[in-house]
């Protein structure tokens, strides 16, 4: 085994001494929220893009939240000759629910829907939570009729979030 020169050690732990009396940030300080609630960009205006930050009250029978909801959703259409594709909605929600005393409950709602015509009818896709779904379903939209789901029924957001709270 050879030793390691102390020199090598001397240099080495002094520069690391150096680095930690540096307090300032290597990157750049980001001041506008977290990263999930940014807007995504609009795809050269390939794509539109909604903003929103929503509050309002949810009764819950004999008390009353408050629900605020931000976030944002991303369209694009499809409209080339021969596509069977229409539509594709990519989006990030999340709710917030508060009571009187000031408990919270969150909910978030994240997931792309997809929109196609097949035999005519138009379908859409819903991965990520619908309702109280989590998983994948998909509806075809004339009939109204599910034709594939995949994952648990939690139970409607509503439901969880008053008997979360009350």
């Amino acid at each position: 085994m050879r030793p390691i020169p102390i020199t090598g050690t001397l240099v080495l732990g002094l520069a690391m001494l150096a680095a930690c009396a540096d307090t300032n940030p290597l990157s750049p300080a980001l001041d506008h929220g977290p990263l999930f609630a940014q807007a995504p960009a609009d795809g050269n205006g390939n794509k539109q893009v909604f903003v929103f930050d929503i509050s309002n009250q949810v009764s819950c029978g004999t008390q009353t939240l408050t629900r605020h909801i931000e976030g944002w959703i991303q369209v694009r259409f499809f409209d080339h000759a021969g596509n069977r594709h229409v539509e594709l909605d990519v989006f990030q929600r999340l709710f917030t629910f508060t009571n009187s005393a000031g408990e919270s409950f969150v909910w978030h709602d994240v997931g792309p829907d997809r929109l196609w015509v097949e035999d005519g009818n138009l379908m859409l896709a819903v991965t990520g939570r619908a309702g109280g779904h989590l998983g994948t379903f998909i509806v075809n939209l004339a009939t109204g009729e599910v034709v594939f789901s995949a994952g648990p029924d939690l139970g409607l957001p509503r439901e969880q979030t008053c008997a979360a709270l009350t």
